[in-house]
């Protein structure tokens, strides 16, 4: 799982306003570390909880909430990953970008092999020509199709490969390598690429102000608090919980049974959706300053 703590600066593909140390602090300070057993969850748990609830913040509040994006454009960024063949790879040896396996060979009898350099860097070389241009019947396989997914360069015996356009999704393009001597990045797939567009999560804003008046900067410290409020919450019951539909797909309002004589009362929800969404004082209250009025449930 990807965490990624939004820092106040509108963080590239962030999805968490705190840490799970925080909310342990903040529990703790209150003598509720074991609400819902926080403090008995795993490191990941505590992350998926907060995730989870950041998530839920900015469905349930995120249209009320004052100011603006701190960042209204993030530039897009290519995923990366490098390679550094150290010593003269071995035969069959693999490097593998996205669908395709480059094999490492001294003869080419099929597709996407790569002939081994006299150097290091004359291998480098080679596989970079597959993963641009694909076979060229001399140092590639003919039948090799230039990398759909991701190009490359290099410095010496040093490979960069990018994947092909700007975005997270990048991300998960396959980069591994059974090259002995090679030092390859990231653990499996190329890494940092980022979406273009707003910030990804509400918070920071610009144009905030709390009660006080005073721009509020970054992410301010009750928005911390209710993320731990919530969190907690989420442990025991899911926070916005689907809407519940009879095998007709009409949605209900409410259903009442009683066993002895059976007797079974459905009411269905006419018109508008109804607010299936919990109200929680503890947590909904410490946004409050943050929001414009009128709408919503936070009281």
């Amino acid at each position: 799982m990807v965490f990624i703590v939004e820092t106040g600066a509108g963080t590239p593909n962030a999805n968490a306003y705190t840490t799970p140390a925080f909310v342990t602090t903040y529990l703790n300070d209150k003598g509720r570390e074991d609400d819902n057993d926080w403090s008995t969850r795993s490191l990941l748990r505590q992350q998926q909880a907060i995730v989870e609830v950041t998530e839920y913040i900015d469905f349930r509040h995120g249209a009320r909430v004052k100011g603006e994006r701190r960042q209204q454009l993030i530039e897009g960024r290519q995923s990366l990953g490098t390679v550094t063949i150290a010593v003269l790879p071995l035969i069959n040896e693999l490097l593998t970008v996205g669908q395709i396996p480059y094999r490492f060979v001294d003869a080419l009898t099929q597709e996407n092999d790569v002939l081994r350099g006299a150097t290091t860097t004359a291998s480098a070389a080679n596989v970079i020509e597959a993963i641009n241009n694909g076979g060229n019947g001399t140092s590639v396989h003919l039948l090799t199709q230039a990398n759909y997914e991701a190009e490359a360069t290099s410095l010496g015996a040093v490979v960069t490969v990018e994947g092909q356009i700007d975005g997270a999704s990048g991300n998960d393009i396959v980069f591994t390598t059974t090259v002995t001597s090679a030092v390859i990045s990231g653990s499996g797939t190329l890494t940092g690429g980022i979406d273009e567009g707003p910030q990804p999560l509400i918070f920071p804003r610009r144009g905030l102000r709390g009660y006080d008046g005073r721009l509020v900067i970054g992410i301010p410290l009750k928005l911390k608090q209710a993320t731990a409020e919530y969190a907690t919450r989420t442990l025991a019951a899911k926070l916005a919980p689907d809407l519940t539909v009879d095998t007709t797909g009409a949605l209900v309002q409410r259903k009442r049974e009683k066993v002895g004589p059976i007797e079974e009362e459905t009411e269905y929800a006419q018109g508008a959706v109804p607010d299936i969404l919990r109200d929680y004082p503890a947590a909904d209250r410490l946004l409050q300053e943050y929001l414009r009025s009128g709408g919503g449930v936070v009281r």
